[in-house]
């Protein structure tokens, strides 16, 4: 079994000898590169790059050539590590794109006019969840080298619904659940809930996070109160990885008296989805 299955194949599989130039090539690379490993220094971001999900992301991935280094000489491939599937290839001076995985078809590019300089950066248009994981730059020049970079998905929250059950004829000592959803971030959130003053009453809650089809999270929240006049439920959606904190709240206000003919009775009136003072989003770890 080979580590590039998109390029090498039985004799006479393919439209022309290049493609078995490419197989021999790619074959060095996975057999014979451990024990060349260090004849050439390949840099590579050290932190994970993080990407928006929909946007471009680059992963980067340089040396420094010789003096008299042409691109005739270079053969450059990325690859997903773990599977070992080819991303981009570029050997003979031009790409070759007939050997890339179908899942990154039209959504690869180098920076061309920085090949010269040692840019082996790669540009990855439109990254979805499944992009996310490690890919590998192998470099050969003269010698061969490899290094592998990172890649962090990443999705802002919505600003969250909150609603009261039931949200009518609430009375003082109510036993009530206040539903906090949020659609569509990446990944898992952090859920918080503070009461009008502040205080965390994150522990009396029912959390459930659900990837949809594209692997994005939907959030939904329930926190069980005993109602108070005058009292605010806030619902805080951090993302851990953007460090973004999405809020709303419901207060119930003032006190109204009802009669019934039976005597006055104390109704609560809910004012759903009311703004969070900002200061309250630094107060998630």
């Amino acid at each position: 079994m080979t580590m590039f299955p998109n390029a090498c194949g039985p004799p006479g599989s393919q439209d022309s000898s290049f493609a078995w130039k490419l197989c021999v090539q790619l074959l060095l690379l996975g057999f014979l590169l451990p024990t060349w490993l260090g004849a050439m220094e390949i840099k590579v971001s050290e932190d994970p790059v993080v990407a928006l999900v929909g946007q471009d992301a680059v992963l980067h991935c340089s040396f420094s050539p010789e003096s008299n280094f042409t691109l005739n000489e270079l053969s450059l491939f990325w690859q997903v590590t773990d599977t070992n599937q080819l991303v981009h290839s570029f050997t003979e001076g031009q790409d070759q794109p007939a050997y890339q995985g179908s899942t990154y078809a039209n959504r690869t590019a180098l920076f061309y006019d920085q090949l010269a300089h040692g840019n082996m950066s790669l540009l990855l248009r439109r990254v979805q969840i499944s992009d996310e994981g490690s890919f590998t730059c192998f470099v050969k020049v003269r010698d061969f080298s490899r290094a592998a970079v990172s890649l962090q998905m990443a999705a802002t929250y919505s600003k969250p619904n909150v609603n009261l059950e039931p949200s009518k004829n609430l009375k003082p000592g109510d036993l009530v659940k206040v539903r906090c959803h949020s659609f569509s971030g990446y990944p898992e959130a952090v859920v918080l809930w503070q009461d009008g003053h502040g205080n965390n009453i994150t522990d009396n809650i029912t959390t459930s996070q659900v990837a949809n089809e594209q692997g994005l999270f939907d959030v939904q929240s329930v926190l069980q109160v005993v109602l108070e006049p005058n009292s605010t439920y806030s619902c805080l959606i951090k993302n851990p990885l953007l460090q973004e904190v999405t809020h709303a709240s419901v207060t119930i206000t003032g006190l109204e008296e009802l009669n019934d003919g039976e005597g006055s009775k104390t109704a609560l009136q809910p004012l759903k989805n009311t703004d969070v003072k900002e200061d309250i989003a630094e107060e998630i770890d």
